[in-house]
């Protein structure tokens, strides 16, 4: 499912624990993140991201929170994953084509 402006969401993430948010839209150009690690440093630029805000001022995500899965608010679909963010936003991807790009799907109800 990719999600219109509007929809409700939530994640738990690794810094910021169960946060919720509103989709505002999809980048319509790529934003620059910069990347920081101890062998490679560089602007990394992500398109096709949701923005989303998080719930009464507060950070949807926080660094840590990367690769935190997205859902809607209700449980029911899968959205995306936490690719990067800001004071002002996050960026999540979309979960169906980084599903397809590794040949993977999602396993849900299997007891464990």
């Amino acid at each position: 499912m990719v999600p219109t402006a509007g929809v409700r969401v939530m994640k738990v993430g690794r810094t910021t624990g169960l946060t919720r948010g509103t989709v505002r839209g999809v980048q319509s150009a790529p934003v620059p993140i910069p990347y920081n690690a101890d062998r490679f440093k560089a602007l990394v630029y992500i398109g096709g991201g949701l923005a989303i805000v998080g719930d009464g001022g507060q950070q949807f995500s926080q660094p840590g929170d990367s690769g935190s899965l997205v859902v809607t608010e209700d449980g029911q679909f899968a959205v995306g994953l936490i690719a990067a963010g800001s004071s002002s936003f996050s960026i999540c991807l979309p979960l169906e084509p980084t599903l397809n790009e590794l040949g993977v799907s999602l396993v849900s109800s299997h007891g464990v």
